[in-house]
C-alpha cells in the first residue's frame, strides 16, 4: 500500500527548532522504498537562517525536491487546504496521513493577534500567556477568525433581539476576553479546512498540545477513519518521526488502526526513561463517535430530569475528575470516561443513571483504538471542556455552542448540564420532553444487545 505522510510545521514561532529536529528525525531513515513518501511544509521563525516556508518531499532520507514558497501565513486555512490539495493531487497514494504540527489549546477558541515568539528553553508545546502584536499563532489568520467572529456575533445579537454589534467597534474589543482561550486552533475552521479538502482521509494527527478532546474529534468525524491526538501536555520535541517512518516502510500494508497504534506506543515509549513527565497520546475511530455522542446526551438527559441539586451534586464530582494542564494551572479541561466513572459511583442507587453511565462507558471503550499513558491513573484518551466555574460570557458561551457536539442534533443536553453544572443555566429542567427519554432509552437497549452479542461471541471463541 503507498502511503503519504504529510506534515504541515507551522513553525513561524518559538517550536521552530522543534520543527528541524523532527525533519532530521524524517531524514535518519536512509532507506523508504517506493511506497512511502513524506511530504513536509515548513514554515520558519523570523529567527531563522531562511525564515520563509519550504515544501520537501522526503525519500530514502534526502529531500528530492524543495520548493520556495515565500513569505507564507501558517494562520491562513487555505494555506493548509492548499498543502493536503498539493500532497494527494500530485502524489497520488492509496493512504493519506495528515499531521498538524503547532501549539495546541484544545477546545477554547481565542482571538488574538499573535503571541510571543522568542521564549528559549521551550520544553512544551503548550499555549503562551503573552501575546504580542505582529505574529500569527494561529493556524487559521487574523482576517478569517475576525470573519467568523463577526457573523457569530451578530446571530448572538439577533438572538438576543438587540442591534447588531461589529468587531471593528469599541466594544468589541472585548472579545479577545469573551473567546478566552489563548488556543492556536479555531476548531471551526478547522472543520472547513477538511471539507474544502473534498477527500476523507485516513489518519488526521495533532503533534500538538491538548488536542485529544471529544469537541475537536467530533468536528472531523467525516474527515478521517482514525485521529490521534494527547489530552496532556505535549513535549517540545513532540512524536517519534523516525519510528513512524520505520513503521510505515516494514509494515507498508498496516492497516489505519495498526498505524495509529504504533504512533502512539512510540510516541509514549519515547519518554519512559523521563520517570515524571506526563504524557497522553490516543488514537480515536471516527465511526463511534455519534455513538459517544448519542450515549453523552442521553446521561446528561437521564440527570438534568432527576437532580435538583445540580452544582451542589457536580461540583465534587468534577473537582475529583482528571485534569489536565492548561495554562496556568486552569482546571478546564478533564477526562470524560473519569466524570463519567465518578458520576455512576454517585448515583449508584439509581438504576437510569447507571444504566445511561455504563451506556456512556462502552461507548468510549469501543471508540479508543489504543490509549497509552505515563504518570496517570485516569486519563482514558478522551477530555472534554468541564471547568467548575466557566469564566465565559454570552459570546463565548454561543461560540462554544456552534461546535457540532453541541447542535440540537447531536448532544443538546450535554451542552446544558455543562451550563447547569458552571451556573451558567438556570432554566428548569421540566421543560425535557418524553420523546428524548425514549429514544435514550432505546439507545441504551441496543448498548445492551451490542454487549451481549460480544459476550456471546467470546463465549464461542473461548469454547473452541
Amino acid at each position: 500500500m503507498t502511503t503519504n505522510l504529510m506534515v504541515f510545521i507551522a513553525g513561524d514561532n518559538d517550536l521552530d527548532t522543534f520543527g528541524n529536529a523532527d525533519i532530521e528525525e524524517m531524514m535518519s531513515v536512509q532507506s523508504t522504498g517506493d511506497e512511502l513518501t513524506i511530504l513536509v511544509q515548513q514554515d520558519q521563525s523570523r529567527n531563522a537562517r531562511d525564515s520563509t516556508t519550504k515544501r520537501y518531499v522526503i525519500r530514502n532520507g534526502i529531500k528530492e525536491s524543495i520548493e520556495y514558497l515565500g513569505e507564507t501565513n501558517t494562520g491562513d486555512s487555505n494555506t493548509l487546504t492548499e498543502f493536503l490539495k498539493w500532497g494527494i493531487q500530485n502524489h497520488e497514494a492509496q493512504r493519506n496521513i495528515a499531521v498538524l504540527w503547532n501549539h495546541g489549546g484544545g477546545t477554547r477558541d481565542e482571538l488574538f493577534p499573535g503571541y510571543e515568539n522568542n521564549v528559549t528553553n521551550v520544553t512544551m508545546r503548550s499555549v503562551h500567556t503573552s501575546p504580542t502584536l505582529g505574529n500569527q499563532p494561529s493556524m487559521f489568520s487574523q482576517k478569517v477568525r475576525m470573519k467568523r467572529v463577526e457573523e457569530l456575533m451578530q446571530h448572538f445579537s439577533i438572538e438576543k433581539g438587540e442591534p447588531k454589534r461589529s468587531v471593528s467597534t469599541v466594544e468589541a474589543r472585548a472579545i479577545l476576553f469573551d473567546d478566552e482561550s489563548k488556543d492556536f486552533l479555531d476548531n471551526l475552521e478547522l472543520k472547513d479546512v477538511f471539507v474544502d479538502l473534498g477527500k476523507k482521509l485516513d489518519i488526521i494527527g495533532f503533534d500538538a498540545c491538548l488536542m485529544g478532546m471529544l469537541e475537536v474529534a467530533y468536528q472531523l468525524r467525516d474527515h478521517a477513519e482514525v485521529i490521534v491526538a494527547s489530552e496532556e501536555l505535549e513535549p517540545g520535541k513532540g512524536w517519534d518521526y523516525t519510528a513512524l517512518v520505520n513503521f510505515l516502510v516494514d509494515n507498508p500494508n498496516a492497516s489505519n488502526e495498526e498505524v495509529s497504534k504504533s504512533i502512539v506506543e512510540s510516541f509514549v515509549t519515547s519518554y519512559s526513561e523521563d520517570r515524571g513527565l506526563k504524557v497522553t497520546l490516543s488514537a480515536i475511530r471516527t465511526k463511534e463517535l455519534k455513538r459517544v455522542a448519542s450515549s453523552m446526551n442521553c446521561l446528561a438527559h437521564t440527570i438534568l430530569r432527576k437532580e435538583s441539586n445540580m452544582r451542589g451534586v457536580f461540583l465534587p464530582i468534577v473537582d475529583e475528575t482528571q485534569t489536565f494542564d492548561y495554562q496556568n494551572n486552569e482546571q478546564i479541561y478533564r477526562d470524560l470516561k473519569h466524570f463519567t466513572l465518578l458520576t455512576k459511583e454517585h448515583y449508584i442507587g439509581d438504576e437510569d443513571i447507571v444504566k445511561s453511565a455504563d451506556a456512556l462507558l462502552k461507548s468510549l471503550d469501543d471508540v479508543m483504538v489504543i490509549n497509552q499513558t505515563n504518570n496517570f491513573e485516569n486519563a482514558h484518551g478522551l477530555s472534554v471542556y468541564l471547568p467548575l466555574m466557566p469564566n465565559m460570557s454570552d459570546f463565548a458561551i454561543n461560540v462554544f455552542s456552534a461546535l457540532d457536539i453541541n447542535s440540537q442534533e447531536e448532544a443538546p443536553y450535554w451542552l446544558k448540564l455543562f451550563k447547569q453544572i458552571g451556573n451558567l443555566d438556570s432554566e428548569p429542567n421540566t421543560i425535557l420532553g418524553t420523546e428524548a427519554l425514549i429514544e435514550c432509552q432505546e439507545h441504551e437497549v441496543n448498548i445492551v444487545d451490542e454487549n451481549s452479542v460480544v459476550n456471546n461471541e467470546s463465549e464461542v471463541l473461548t469454547t473452541l
